[in-house]
């Protein structure tokens, strides 16, 4: 079975970039391409039957002109599969059929406010928490559409997805060539634990390209860790669900914020 880019669109300025990372997705590493959209049915009271799925048909067939603007926009066949539906984007995810736990899903994040938070709605956080899926999240402008390297943020309490860190990087054979695992240490951490922590993860994934780690700690460690992706040229950064890196806001605002929206580089979450 192919591998698989699963990109929910919602029209917004986020879906061509998208549609942009499967397209160069596509051409590199032979991913295929699905199109996600959900249509938003409001139906005056009397409505019939028969009238609603007039409407519904019209909706969706407006929908997918839309959408065929922006597949060739992005250099993407207007004969990628694509579904359009009416229940949540969760729902059709999950109960479909349609997309399998292997997939990726691309969505788009945005930054700069108070809170970060992602886009598509508030279903987006629930895909995140329910899914068993890697998720892409890609910033509005994007530069990086093929990582050569990944930054890949850990913390010794909350281990890392080892298989599907390993997934993502097979995936990716050809052109990426380097990863570098990084760990902030708060006074509360075990400097000692972190050490090995990034340590033992270099070693196992050093056979197959290379890597580095290293630790960020003190007042200025969000500052110093900034700095250094900042000089990390054409990277994704990776971090895995369930960790303080996703959990806490103030530093998942820092990841969104300053490392993702500002560096115009996607997010590789993994599950």
């Amino acid at each position: 079975m192919s591998k698989r880019l699963i990109v929910a669109v919602d029209f917004s300025s986020y879906a061509l970039e998208q549609l942009r990372l499967a397209a160069a997705w596509k051409k590199q590493y032979g991913w295929e391409t699905i199109v996600l959209h959900k249509i938003e049915l409001i139906f005056p009271t009397l409505t019939d039957r028969d009238q609603r799925l007039r409407l519904e048909y019209d909706l969706k067939r407006e929908a997918k002109s839309q959408i065929n603007e922006l597949l060739e926009e992005a250099g993407l066949d207007i004969n990628t599969p694509t579904h359009i539906f009416t229940e949540s984007l969760t729902v059709f995810i999950k109960d479909s059929g349609k997309i399998s736990p292997e997939d990726i899903v691309v969505l788009g994040i945005k930054g700069t406010g108070s809170i970060s938070r992602f886009l598509i709605g508030s279903t987006t956080t629930q895909l995140i928490d329910l899914l068993p899926n890697v998720i892409i999240g890609v910033p509005k402008e994007l530069r990086e559409l093929l990582p050569e390297k990944l930054m890949v943020s850990v913390h010794y309490k909350k281990g890392l997805n080892e298989k599907a860190l390993l997934e993502i990087i097979q995936s990716l054979s050809g052109k990426l060539n380097k990863i570098e695992f990084v760990s902030v240490v708060t006074p509360q951490d075990d400097l000692d634990k972190s050490s090995r922590f990034l340590e033992k993860l270099s070693s196992e994934f050093s056979p197959i390209t290379d890597t580095e780690s290293r630790l960020f700690m003190g007042d200025d460690a969000l500052d110093a860790l900034k700095s250094f992706y900042q000089d990390f040229e054409h990277s994704f950064l990776v971090v895995q669900k369930g960790s303080r890196s996703f959990t806490d806001q103030l530093f998942r605002k820092f990841m969104i914020n300053e490392l993702v929206y500002n560096n115009f580089a996607p997010l590789i979450i993994l599950p």
